[in-house]
């Protein structure tokens, strides 16, 4: 596995260093999706292939993402890494990708192009765990990026939804039904271990140890 990567996709050897650390293999196309029944096989299986679960944004840390705008930031600064988790293939077209429906404006967190499956990729990022409404409000921005962006010549879009954690069986369920090709996983960033954790000094601490040397 890991080396038809290498040669796909040219890694170096830190690269591959760090895909085998991350587990990719393990990870490697076993997001929860409906691929199978929204795209045609040759896409379904590539489709599937491209996505991992869980998604590990070990560039990213923890106490710098407050809010799902500050995740997307944060990802947004480190694209080069973003990239490279993704996999080949995603090419960024932008963030907060404005879509106007009817009389009102929606932004959508992250959109890309993937040139292999060449079709449209709208990645929307939450910070918490995974909610069913999210599936709704994915499947409307697909609907509207096919319809307001993509060329005749386009595959069908697909849609990501990266969150803090799911239950895969409340996922299948989300997504049964759906017309739409969805796939939803987990992301990781950088935390300290929980038992590391009780030993660091909370904030108002730290704001008392630095008033004593006037900081």
């Amino acid at each position: 596995f890991y080396l038809k990567e290498t040669s796909e996709n040219n890694w170096s050897r830190a690269v591959l260093e760090h895909q085998i650390e991350s587990g990719l293999y393990k990870r490697n196309g076993k997001a929860v999706n409906n691929f199978s029944s929204t795209l045609p096989l040759i896409e379904s299986d590539l489709a599937n292939e491209i996505m991992k679960d869980p998604y590990h944004f070990d560039f990213l840390n923890l106490t710098d993402i407050k809010k799902e705008k500050d995740l997307e930031s944060n990802l947004i600064d480190h694209i080069s890494k973003f990239l490279m988790e993704l996999g080949k293939g995603f090419a960024y077209m932008g963030r907060q990708y404005k879509l106007v429906v009817g009389s009102k404006e929606y932004y959508l967190d992250l959109l890309f192009y993937h040139t292999k499956l060449k079709c449209h990729v709208i990645i929307e990022l939450k910070i918490i765990e995974f909610q069913p409404e999210f599936i709704g409000k994915l499947n409307f921005y697909i609907n509207a990026i096919d319809e307001l962006v993509k060329d005749n010549l386009d595959k069908p879009s697909i849609g990501i939804l990266l969150c803090k954690n799911k239950d895969n069986y409340e996922v299948e369920f989300a997504l049964k039904g759906l017309q739409t090709p969805i796939g939803v996983s987990e992301y990781r960033v950088n935390e300290l271990p929980d038992d590391i954790k009780p030993l660091m000094p909370s904030k108002k601490e730290w704001v008392h140890e630095l008033g004593k040397f006037g900081l």
